[in-house]
Order: structure tokens, then C-alpha cells, then sequence
């Protein structure tokens, strides 16, 4: 990847800040801040869909008023706004089955025959 890189005219110093740059961003995404961040991001999309649904249904209802465009209405309440809640609730979901899988393989494994701690 690197030879491909310098091979296409990328200085070796461009290079070096580029995976340089690459390692500390993987980092922190992986790191407690990066999950931290995540679960913001989660309910930050959740919360932005969920309330976007509603106010799309009440302004096709027409509790707020006359609508102006009924059709981009439709389209926030049946189609956008599900998609950003669907994208949060996929991302809540993942994080918790990261998180499961990894308290799973730190637990310490046990020898047949052995007594669970009290």
C-alpha cells in the first residue's frame, strides 16, 4: 500500500503523516472516548427521528395548520425520519453487541469440574 502510495507520486513525508494520522484516529475511535462518542451519536439519531416523525404527523394532520407541501411532509414521516431512528436504533444495537462479545472474552475462562466463584 505504502510503495503504491509513493508510487503515485505521495511525498514519503505526506506518507508518514497520513498513517501517522490514520493510526491516531483508529485509535481514538476505539478507545473508551470513540465508544463514548458513539452512544451520543446513537441517541442523538434516535431522538432527531422520533421527534422529526412526530412533527411531520402533526403537521400532515394538520394541527399545526395548513401544510405547504404535503408531499415532502409524507415523505419526512414515512420514509427520511424512520431511516435516521432505524440508524440509531442500528447503532444502539451494535454497540451492545460489541460490548457483550468483549465482557464475554475478558471473563475468565473456567477448568472443567471447577466451582463458580461465591
Amino acid at each position: 500500500e505504502t510503495g503504491m502510495m509513493i508510487a503515485l507520486g505521495m511525498s514519503k513525508i505526506r506518507l508518514f503523516v497520513l498513517v501517522l494520522l490514520e493510526t491516531v484516529l483508529l485509535t481514538i475511535i476505539g478507545s473508551p472516548v470513540g465508544i463514548g462518542l458513539a452512544w451520543a451519536g446513537a441517541g442523538v439519531l434516535v431522538v432527531y427521528g422520533a421527534a422529526n416523525i412526530a412533527g411531520a404527523v402533526i403537521g400532515l394532520t394538520g394541527l399545526a395548520g395548513e401544510p405547504g407541501d404535503r408531499a415532502a411532509l409524507w415523505g419526512h414521516a414515512a420514509l427520511w425520519d424512520p431511516l435516521f431512528l432505524l440508524w440509531g436504533l442500528a447503532l444502539a444495537a451494535a454497540l451492545v453487541t460489541e460490548r457483550r462479545e468483549s465482557a464475554a472474552l475478558t471473563r475468565p475462562a473456567r477448568s472443567p469440574g471447577s466451582r463458580p466463584p461465591p
